[in-house]
């Protein structure tokens, strides 16, 4: 997605589209368009584009791509929000991948975020679901 008429597209732009390419299912477009958008130097904010980027990877099950795009994200300075937490909190204890959706929720009190009604919600539900019980209560 280049200059149209000459004018750069923005984040919302972008976000605006890689949500209606996720949406149709077409994740690969949406993560062409997000390379191509960060070599124009539209920089991604957690809020907008990795939380679409990575909620959609952990959808599919793409676990390599979701820690991947989380690495860059952190890397890039980018600090996840309960938001994001949220999300792979919610994803990781749906798949039943209970290691790391505790290990997901370290990282979210050690970086002092604050866990909230989602986040436990997500957390009562793995335990249960995985006949862990005891740690839900």
């Amino acid at each position: 997605m280049r200059r149209l008429m000459g004018c750069k597209p923005d984040i919302g732009i972008y976000h605006m589209v890689m949500y209606g390419f996720c949406k149709d299912n077409l994740l690969p477009q949406a993560s062409k368009l997000f390379s191509e958008m960060i070599s124009d130097g539209v920089l991604p904010t957690v809020t907008t584009l990795y939380n679409l980027l990575i909620w959609e990877h952990g959808k599919l099950g793409q676990w390599d791509e979701l820690w991947r795009l989380l690495r860059e994200m952190i890397d890039a300075g980018i600090s996840p929000n309960t938001s994001l937490y949220n999300i792979l909190i919610g994803r990781l204890s749906k798949e039943g991948r209970m290691k790391e959706m505790e290990r997901v929720s370290d990282m979210m009190i050690d970086s002092c975020h604050v866990p909230d009604t989602v986040t436990y919600s997500s957390l009562i539900d793995g335990y249960c679901k995985n006949g862990l019980i005891d740690k839900a209560r």
